[in-house]
């Protein structure tokens, strides 16, 4: 069930800072790779195919935010909840636990 962009642009600027959507752009050549590339939410060509994708009637729960949020004037990117480009960061595997199936 695809979502119009106008509930997007709502969701992104009431909850973007604490939430995020299951769609990652493709792996590259690490398990790591791309998983911080957030064009899928915002770049015109590769947003139409993500709002075809998403899919409000099913919601994952994180207790945990993926980035340590309280780090001065750190101010988080929109859906960048889980989608961290650290080399710390174990986002990648909620990428390969969700791609191809329902939950993407």
């Amino acid at each position: 069930m695809a979502i119009s962009q106008n509930l997007f642009e709502e969701l992104r600027d009431t909850v973007g800072k604490h939430a995020s959507w299951a769609i990652w752009s493709p792996a590259g050549e690490k398990p790591k790779s791309n998983v911080g590339d957030l064009s899928v939410f915002s770049d015109p060509m590769k947003l139409r195919q993500t709002l075809e994708k998403l899919n409000p009637s099913i919601v994952l729960a994180g207790l945990n935010a993926s980035e340590d949020f309280n780090e001065g004037d750190f101010e988080p990117r929109p859906f960048s909840n889980f989608h961290s480009d650290s080399s710390l960061a174990q986002d990648f595997k909620i990428r390969y636990a969700t791609v191809g199936t329902a939950l993407e």
